[in-house]
């Protein structure tokens, strides 16, 4: 099945399909003919577990899946859902959970204050949190002012107030974490600073050697020169003859050979 957007819509992979996974052909083309009235019966999937019982915004049940060709599962395993955090915080301090996830460093103080049996895991991630800038359009068009902005990020704080010090900082412009298959070698990334509080007076610098200025009120100035013309009109996408070489004729991305 193929979806069309009349505009870029990031979270369709990473949120909404990710929250359905995978249906049958049939499953889909029924939910088309009567949007209002779907529901499903039956889920597609490759993992250890397959699911047993499901009712929307409440449990899902798991049990093994019998002849996986990796995994060979002795349980069970039933996914909660709850209204907020601080339900789930009371269900797994009265004993009614075995695992808590994606916990706030607040409801992780909480745990660490009243109960003295539980055990906290950090699990690499494979991909960080991140700023994604407007590229087409100024201020972030500038190669300066976002080379700027990724020096001067006071990392570390950031990381202690998210994560309570866990994990690892990472200070290239990359997505993808230290621990993704695919990241690209370091030789190829954008490096912005190697400093965990960041480095204010570099990227003041970076401005000023590229024309930007500060006025008497401390406000950012483009350099005089500026052109502050979209890269490309908006509502339009990019094409190679704009200049994008990574474009086809198409405005298709094409993967450096």
């Amino acid at each position: 099945m193929k979806f069309t957007f009349t505009q870029t819509h990031r979270p369709i992979y990473g949120l909404t399909f990710a929250r359905w996974g995978i249906f049958h052909k049939e499953t889909w083309q029924s939910a088309m003919d009567a949007p209002a009235e779907f529901t499903f019966d039956s889920l597609v999937g490759s993992g250890p577990f397959e699911v047993e019982t499901f009712q929307q915004g409440s449990f899902m049940t798991l049990t093994p899946a019998d002849g996986h060709p990796v995994h060979d599962i002795d349980h069970k395993v039933q996914l909660q859902g709850f209204a907020d955090q601080q339900s789930a915080l009371q269900a797994f301090q009265n004993g009614e959970l075995d695992f808590l996830s994606q916990l706030s460093p607040s409801a992780t103080d909480t745990l660490e204050g009243n109960m003295n049996n539980v055990e906290f895991v950090e699990a690499p991630e494979f991909t960080s949190y991140h700023l994604y800038p407007q590229h087409p359009v100024a201020p972030s068009k500038f190669g300066a002012f976002r080379k700027a902005i990724g020096m001067a990020f006071n990392r570390q704080q950031i990381h202690d107030v998210t994560f309570r010090g866990g994990g690892e900082m990472d200070f290239t412009g990359c997505v993808m974490s230290p621990t993704h298959p695919w990241r690209p070698p370091e030789d190829q990334l954008t490096k912005f600073t190697d400093k965990p509080q960041g480095d204010p007076e570099g990227a003041k610098q970076v401005l000023e050697e590229a024309g930007w200025g500060w006025d008497s009120q401390g406000r950012l100035h483009y350099p005089p020169d500026a052109d502050l013309a979209p890269v490309y009109p908006k509502g339009e996408e990019p094409t190679s003859e704009q200049g994008f070489e990574c474009l086809d004729e198409e405005g298709k991305y094409v993967p450096p050979s």
